[in-house]
Order: structure tokens, then sequence, then C-alpha cells
């Protein structure tokens, strides 16, 4: 109720929620004093489970889009994010390179690859709820949504990219292996790898509901399960598990 009166998403009030319950304040929860407080296997289970939410999340932005809504609107879809976060990630590494002069605008550009792709948990707010539906058009929700979710995995190869600069004396070698292996097989494998495996559940699910082997009750459980599977497969063969995520829940027919 305190969401539609005061028009907040989710994302705000679980933060507050979360403040509250943390060390800051109440103590309820104190990460930093699990696995005996070692800061790199807190650092590491805070990765995992950050990694698992938000491959969720965009998975769950997948099913919530129309169907086959990429194969129509992918030249607005592309237009919006890949310009936009390449002129995102330039400009955002010229600030953090005139903030901070004792860093290389390559080592500016590893930092703005972090900063560039827009949190699609943040983006429910102005998408979904009672403020969305009357203030914001039903085709800008779904770009909106489309684009946060999909730049989330699309911001690696700017990352990549950066740390290759910045490490390697070859460069013209390196931008070679970056586009074989981040461009073609993580982003594009991990999206191909994540329609095939929705394409395949839906097949599966539509062939249990016709025999009587499942019941309607089981679908949410089931896309819970393809979720965490589709991020299993992507993060077992290294591909982009959080494009694999969304493909995976956009595919799902």
């Amino acid at each position: 109720m305190i969401d539609l009166k005061l028009y907040l998403g989710e994302a705000v009030l679980a933060t507050m929620f979360g403040v509250f319950i943390g060390p800051h304040m109440t103590n309820i929860i104190d990460p930093r004093s699990w696995a005996n407080g070692s800061p790199t296997v807190v650092n590491s289970i805070t990765l995992e489970v950050m990694r698992i939410a938000l491959a969720i999340g965009l998975f769950a932005i997948g099913v919530e889009l129309p169907k086959a809504y990429l194969a129509v609107h992918w030249k607005s879809l592309a237009i919006v994010v890949i310009p936009t976060m390449a002129f995102g990630w330039i400009v955002s590494a010229g600030f953090i390179f005139w903030l901070f002069p004792g860093l290389t605008y390559i080592s500016s550009l590893c930092i703005s690859a972090c900063l560039t792709p827009t949190d699609p948990i943040l983006a429910v707010a102005i998408t979904s709820g009672t403020f969305a539906v009357k203030h914001v058009p039903v085709n800008i929700r779904h770009l909106i949504a489309a684009e946060s979710a999909a730049n989330d995995g699309l911001a690696y190869p700017f990352l990549s990219i950066s740390i290759y600069l910045a490490t390697k004396a070859s460069t013209h070698d390196q931008t070679g292996y970056w586009f074989l292996a981040v461009c073609l097989y993580e982003v594009v494998f991990g999206t191909l790898l994540g329609a095939c495996l929705g394409i395949g559940f839906s097949r599966l699910m539509g062939f249990a509901k016709r025999k009587g082997l499942i019941d309607r009750e089981s679908y949410v459980v089931q896309y819970i399960a393809l979720a965490f599977l589709t991020i299993g497969i992507a993060i077992l063969l290294n591909s982009d598990d959080l494009l694999a995520a969304f493909a995976a829940g956009m595919y799902i027919l």
C-alpha cells in the first residue's frame, strides 16, 4: 500500500529496509561477520548473491515483455542501447579523468564501464506500478525495461576492452581477441544460449501440460528453476550469464 500511495518502487523500499536491518542501524544482519569475517569470502558471497539477484530480475523483465519483442523492436533497442552506452562510457570516463587527475584515461574507461549500465531493478519504478501506468506510455515502458536489461550484459565488452588496453602492450592482437572472445562468444553466444533454453523450456512445459504431468500452479517455480539453470550453464561455459537470463525470459513462448 505504501508504494501505491507514495509512488515508490520496490527497489526504494527494499533499500530502506536493508539499511534498517543492516549493521549501521539495528544490526540484525551483518554480512561482514560471515565466514569468520574474511573479506575475501564475504566479497565472493556478496558478488554471487548479487549476480543471482540481478540475473533473476533480468529474467523477470524478459518474461514481462511482449512475445517476440526483440525480433520486432530490435532496431529501436539497438539505437537506444549501443550508441547511448558508448557515448555515456566515453563521457563518464572524461569526468572521472577530470575529477581524479592521478588516473590515466584508460583507467577512467575501466571505471566508467561499471557506471554506464542503467539498473533494471531501479528502472522498475518508471516501468511498472500505478505511477507508470498513469503517466508513461506502454511502448516507452517496454523500451526502457528492455534497454535497462540489455545494457547490463552489454557493459562487459566495454569493461573488457578497457582492461585489455590498460594491461596489454599489443593492442592490435588484443582487440582481435576481444572481438572473438567477448563480442562473439560471451555476448552473442550467451544470448543465443538463453534463447534456446527459453524455447526448449516452453516446449518441454507444453508437452508436460498436455500429458498431465504438471499443473498450472507449478509454472512459477519452474520459471525460477529455469533462471538458475540458465545462469549456471552460462557461467560454466564462461558466457554472459546476464544476457543469457534476459534472453531466456524473453523467448519463453
